[in-house]
């Protein structure tokens, strides 16, 4: 049974062994939540981490992208390798949405890579579409440091 909630104390060590390989990532992400900058979801099967999703909360600051103004954006859905289709990337965007609408927005954006269509098409059956901000690099997105080319999707809530 896959259960997602917000990260807390102790979590890092677990998704850095199980899901991304980046400690001091996952605690700079538990301060933006503990600021209440962003919420950063973890998908669970019972003490084992599956994948996570960070949701940054306006005013987002100066981001190095293109994004949708004034409106939570969805960075870093990760789902571990072993587990990719099998319902733990819609259960996050799931959770995300209901996490967006809570605090009365009725938007979410993100931002997906071109080339990454496996990705576009599980948002797109979750009701985002192109936000027509054209195509823009992001720095590390595909992984190994390298920018990856990308494009905003937003959904509304």
């Amino acid at each position: 049974m896959i259960s997602v909630r917000p990260i807390r104390p102790g979590d890092g060590a677990l998704l850095a062994r199980a899901v991304k390989p980046d400690p001091l990532l996952h605690e700079a992400r538990a301060q933006l939540q503990r600021d209440g900058r962003a919420v950063y979801l973890v998908a669970w099967n019972d003490e084992t981490p599956l994948g996570h999703a960070l949701l940054r909360l306006p005013p987002l600051g100066a981001l190095l992208h293109p994004r949708v103004d004034d409106v939570p954006q969805v960075e870093d859905l990760l789902v571990a390798e072993g587990c990719r289709s099998s319902g733990v990337g819609s259960r996050l965007l799931d959770e995300l949405d209901g996490e967006a609408r809570r605090r009365g927005f009725d938007r979410i954006s993100l931002a997906v890579g071109t080339t990454n269509q496996g990705a576009r098409r599980l948002y797109e059956r979750h009701g985002y579409v192109d936000a027509g901000l054209g195509e823009f690099e992001v720095a590390g997105a595909a992984g190994g440091g390298k920018p990856d080319l990308c494009t905003a999707l937003v959904k509304e809530l």
